[in-house]
């Protein structure tokens, strides 16, 4: 009796072929469907991208046309912004103010410098930027300068505008410690002839994803 006991465990203990097999078929099923799902994450990401690049290209030809709408005379518009940040400052403001008006899906117009100076108007809807620029209550638009070519201890002064465009008292003085030239949206646009986009990337001020155009 014992002996036929030990038997019956040892056959126990060994596995049959048909157990093997159904292993070896649920790990093949199991690798299958893994990479089917991989290929098709894969072809949806890459989808996706596409569809999300499209939408950039066709939003940046109907910015551009706006802006240039607003701007009329597209020479002017270069000749106004490409005088260092703090000249033609009225000019600026109210090129800047009636561009962030009129165009609800732009949070702001930057300008960057071959020399790292920097103008930036930036509309305070998003309570990310409010919070960012320690902006007033009644500020609608900050402006934010940072001119190396006067300014030899590299600072970034920053100041705001209400609804109706007057200034307000409240100015922000601290380190310009961006310099555009570093930004990937710089580096596509110099050498470029005509209007290009960059992005999704994390915006250097906020942390917030942007794109720029």
């Amino acid at each position: 009796m014992v002996l036929a006991s030990d038997e019956v465990q040892k056959n126990w203990r060994r596995p049959t072929l048909r157990l093997i097999l159904s292993v070896v078929m649920v790990g093949l099923v199991l690798a299958v469907a893994a990479s089917l799902i991989a290929i098709g994450f894969v072809r949806a990401r890459q989808t996706a991208v596409e569809r999300v690049q499209e939408r950039m290209n066709d939003f940046s030809d109907r910015l551009t046309s706006r802006l240039t709408i607003i701007s009329g005379d597209t020479t002017t518009f270069v000749n106004i912004f490409a005088t260092a940040p703090n000249e033609r400052l009225v000019d600026k403001l109210t090129f800047a103010r009636e561009a962030l008006n009129r165009s609800p899906t732009v949070d702001g117009i930057f300008i960057g410098y071959e020399d790292g100076s920097f103008f930036h108007a930036v509309n305070l809807r998003e309570d990310v930027w409010r919070k960012a620029l320690t902006a007033p209550q009644e500020a609608a638009i900050a402006i934010r300068i940072a001119d190396r070519r006067t300014d030899s201890e590299n600072t970034m002064r920053a100041f705001f505008l209400d609804a109706s465009g007057k200034r307000l008292e409240a100015e922000r003085v601290g380190p310009a410690n961006f310099d555009p030239r570093r930004r990937p949206w710089y580096e596509k646009a110099k050498n470029g002839k005509t209007a290009v986009a960059t992005g999704p990337y994390a915006a250097a001020a906020t942390g917030a994803l942007a794109m720029t155009i």
